[in-house]
């Protein structure tokens, strides 16, 4: 393997600018076999805590949640709809009268 090296007259590479992903990981083991220290590898970043499940396993026991909610409080809302109704009803009839 022939490492790239800078061409003294343009001062260019001669193998391109980049190393091949598995000659890098070649010359970048043999530098820590021989003991030495390789700082060319990039900053690790710091990992990101994912929760854990499908977001739409989520997101339906909520609905199933603010569902149950609500039907426990259905009776009072037909009555207030059902009121409502009948006052709009007399209220027309009232117009109607006059």
């Amino acid at each position: 393997m022939s490492l790239p090296r800078v061409c003294v007259d343009t001062g260019s590479w001669e193998h391109g600018s980049h190393l091949v992903s598995g000659h890098r990981a070649r010359l970048r083991k043999e530098v820590l076999l021989a003991g030495e220290d390789w700082s060319y590898d990039p900053e690790r970043k710091e990992m990101k805590t994912r929760r854990k499940g499908h977001k739409c396993d989520r997101i339906s026991a909520e609905k199933r949640e603010n569902t149950a909610r609500l039907m426990e409080k259905m009776p009072e809302m037909l009555l207030d709809y059902k009121k409502r109704r009948w006052q709009k009803k007399m209220k027309e009839e009232d117009k109607c009268k006059l």
